[in-house]
């Protein structure tokens, strides 16, 4: 078995980073670069996140918790997740191979509908839908909105940041995103919940208000994928 340490002497950095580092442009304080030179950019990683995290932790912990609460089920639950999860494996690829192919801007907002429309239909089926039919459900939430979003994310976020600081720019923006947008989310839901007379609608409102969030930084995102499209169909 290989030590970690020898895999990363192993592994050679990609040409453009090998360039920077020969030019000796490296960034002295990335981190402060990223906040005092690129807040726009920063805010519009962040802002990707809000919809796909907070709807992944809507499906994959908030629900078992209600239907615990509220169908005295959560096997159901746990079933559909690792259904969806398993087909997660396949969508998150592919979803990111059709971003290379049409844009990320395109995928992403249909995922952020997408998100946006499911948190209505999802918590209606929750609270009355028979639970034989809660994989389908989820894998539409999951497999279909959130993993048009979440599929073409990684590439997307590094094409947001000039080479310089894109380690610390993606890895600040995915991380505040994903402590806004799914780490409280659990909790945030539950307490909804009970201000809402223990009706799930604050919820969806609360997840609709997010997918805006999220679409608006999906706007305001560059997309060098879907520019790159159009000059190949030019070329062709």
């Amino acid at each position: 078995m290989l030590h970690p340490d020898r895999i990363r002497l192993g592994v050679s950095d990609a040409p453009e980073f090998q360039e920077l580092k020969d030019s000796g442009n490296v960034a002295k304080s990335p981190l402060r670069d990223v906040l005092t030179k690129h807040p726009r950019v920063l805010l519009v990683t962040i802002g990707l996140r809000l919809a796909q995290n907070s709807v992944f932790y809507l499906i994959t912990v908030y629900m078992l918790s209600y239907l615990a609460e509220n169908r005295d089920d959560s096997t159901a639950g746990v079933t559909a997740v690792m259904i969806a999860s398993a087909i997660g494996l396949f969508t998150g690829p592919l979803w990111g191979w059709i971003s290379d192919k049409v844009g990320r801007k395109r995928v992403t907002i249909g995922g952020i509908i997408g998100v946006a429309a499911f948190g209505w239909i999802f918590f209606a089926f929750l609270d009355a839908g028979p639970l034989a039919f809660l994989p389908i459900v989820v894998i539409l939430g999951m497999n279909l909105a959130h993993d048009a979003i979440y599929g073409p994310q990684a590439a997307w976020f590094a094409e947001q940041f000039p080479i310089e600081i894109r380690y610390s720019g993606v890895n600040m923006g995915y991380q505040l995103g994903t402590v806004i947008g799914g780490g409280i989310m659990p909790m945030v839901a539950a307490l909804l919940y009970v201000i809402g007379g223990h009706s799930p609608w604050l919820i969806c409102g609360y997840l609709t208000l997010l997918c805006l969030l999220s679409l608006i930084a999906a706007l305001a995102a560059k997309d060098p994928a879907r520019e790159l499209a159009i000059s190949a169909r030019a070329g062709d």
